[in-house]
């Protein structure tokens, strides 16, 4: 497993409901198994590259466990009701709704166009009275 930091500066100020900021730091997480690789990645700290390297690489071992666990624990599950898994989890879905949060909101209309919903969090920013007098101006109801 392997985490790296980068720094990237952005052309313009990004916004959400609490703060501005003109760069982000992005942790790049690589776990490495049976000659592939997967990355995922997040914002925030540098230092979250410490704990991918010192708290969890080690705590793999004990994931993996937990996770055959897991799966041994919904096939039992499904058994016990006697059906068969795919019921219990969900079968296939023509749609799935999808929410992606932390910021990055000020071009995202213009970036999505008008045919995707858009979702917008503003952080705990707002009273509840603010937030619904703004949801209804986004929403063109005022």
């Amino acid at each position: 497993m392997s985490a790296d930091v980068y720094r990237v500066e952005l052309d313009e100020p990004h916004a959400d409901g609490t703060l501005t900021w003109r760069g982000i730091t992005v942790v790049v997480s690589t776990v490495y198994a049976d000659g592939a690789s997967g990355v995922g990645w997040t914002y925030g700290s540098g230092g979250a590259a410490d704990v991918i390297r010192d708290v969890l690489a080690p705590a793999i071992d004990l994931m993996s466990a937990i996770s055959a666990v897991d799966i041994a624990l919904w096939d039992l599950k499904a058994k016990t009701l006697g059906m068969p898994l795919s019921w219990l989890l969900g079968r296939v879905h023509t749609a799935v709704p999808v929410y992606g949060s932390g910021g990055f909101t000020s071009l995202a209309r213009q970036a999505i166009g008008s045919g995707a919903q858009l979702f917008v969090d503003a952080n705990g920013a707002y009273t509840a009275k603010q937030a619904v007098r703004i949801a209804d101006r986004a929403a063109g109801r005022t």
